[in-house]
């Protein structure tokens, strides 16, 4: 229900949003997300990026540098420039910078859905040179640009996600309009055979055919052709 009301309503498809799923759906329920918000976010940073398969790693990639540190993500052989060396360090400079925490409890980290969205409320207020500390923080060099991307859209992300959750019946609702369409094309095509039926055998050229017909098969049958042909065949 979910993938194909996004997909009809927004710049995706469900087979898209599907494969999306495929590759960080598990690294964004680790994170605490909602299925509503994995899809709200992967359709915000594809309607930039315009491929799934990069907007899902880069998802995953961001979401996995917000929960650990540079030392956890090389172990993870995850790209580790410009991560914290900490969680508390990392937690610290996001909120100087962002006044945004990244822990709900000192045990607890906050949804990556949760995080971005209140640093995309501050993004135009901070300064540049405080957006790329928090892309270093957060997404790294390779992908400063798709962090940048998340951002700039985030809109498109709330809107997925409030649309998301009203999206139960979606697929069925679909396949009965599916269904009615192909009836009422069947419905459609069976009157016009119907009155092509009534208008052709009320013709007279059809009548003139049948009593043609019936003239030939006398004439055969009189002259004997039919016992002929029947004995040679």
């Amino acid at each position: 229900d979910k993938l194909n009301n996004i997909g009809n309503k927004f710049a995706t498809t469900s087979a898209q949003l599907g494969e999306g799923l495929i590759n960080a759906g598990a690294g964004f329920a680790t994170a605490n997300n909602s299925l509503d918000e994995s899809i709200g976010m992967l359709t915000a940073m594809n309607e930039i990026m315009q491929d799934m398969s990069k907007s899902s790693t880069s998802l995953n990639f961001i979401t996995q540098r917000m929960r650990n540190t540079a030392g956890a993500l090389s172990e993870m052989g995850v790209d580790a420039e410009g991560a914290a060396e900490s969680v508390t360090q990392l937690q610290e400079k996001i909120l100087g910078l962002t006044g945004v925490n990244i822990m709900s409890d000192a045990d607890t980290f906050r949804s990556t859905y949760a995080v971005l969205a209140d640093i995309a409320d501050v993004w135009n207020e901070i300064t540049d040179k405080q957006k790329a500390d928090v892309i270093r923080l957060m997404a790294g060099t390779r992908q400063s640009a798709a962090f940048s991307a998340l951002m700039t859209n985030w809109a498109t992300a709330e809107k997925v996600v409030a649309e998301s959750q009203k999206s139960s019946g979606s697929a069925m609702a679909e396949n009965e309009k599916y269904l009615d369409s192909i009836n009422g094309k069947v419905s459609v095509m069976q009157a016009k055979f119907e009155n092509l039926s009534r208008n052709t055998i009320n013709s007279g050229w059809v009548k003139g055919l049948v009593d043609l017909t019936s003239i030939v098969i006398s004439l055969i049958d009189k002259v004997g052709l039919l016992s002929v042909a029947m004995s040679g065949l």
